[in-house]
């Protein structure tokens, strides 16, 4: 059993929390002028991670681009691990379970739309309060379901080029 943090299990010594905040900050803490002329907010937000949240790379690793992603996750593949094979079904089940996750938030939504509008209409009987309502209800619903769908959807792509990586790397050490 490898521990990395007391917090928590790391099944073959891998942190997927750690590792998908490292994916989906690829390039948001790089310093060029196009990041720069984002305007005054972004400059904040950027400096606030780089130099307090995420001071020392506790939360995540700071990688500028793709290729130095890739190359971080093909130096700290986990070495000990009897076969490499076995993490891959490990990482190929967890992206089947988003899948399935992802698929499944899709499905919800529609009846909970519709429910949550038969719900104003029998609250609310004035016909033009419940028409505003039902706009608010629907802005904070779908507001709220595509930060769910977005996030389902960036940890399926986490999943799917962490293993084309780690592919190239047990494959070839199979080879």
């Amino acid at each position: 059993m490898i521990m990395k943090n007391k917090k928590h299990f790391m099944e073959y010594g891998i942190d997927i929390s750690y590792e998908l905040k490292t994916y989906k900050y690829i390039g948001s803490d790089y310093g060029n002028s196009k990041n720069a002329n984002k305007g005054l907010s972004s400059n904040i937000s950027r400096w606030l991670r780089k130099h307090i949240i995420n001071k020392n790379e506790k939360q995540y690793k700071i990688c500028n681009k793709y290729s130095e992603w890739e190359k971080y996750v093909t130096d700290n593949a986990p070495k000990n691990v009897l076969n490499g094979e076995d993490l891959l079904h490990y990482l190929y089940k967890n992206r089947m379970f988003m899948k399935i996750y992802y698929d499944i938030i899709k499905i919800l939504l529609i009846p909970i739309y519709i429910a949550m509008l038969e719900i104003l209409e029998c609250i609310c009987p004035d016909k033009n309060v419940l028409f505003v309502l039902m706009i608010l209800v629907m802005i904070v619903i779908v507001i709220f379901s595509t930060g769910i769908i977005i996030d389902a959807n960036q940890r399926i792509n986490f999943y799917n080029d962490y293993i084309s990586v780690l592919e190239s790397v047990y494959i070839n050490d199979i080879n």
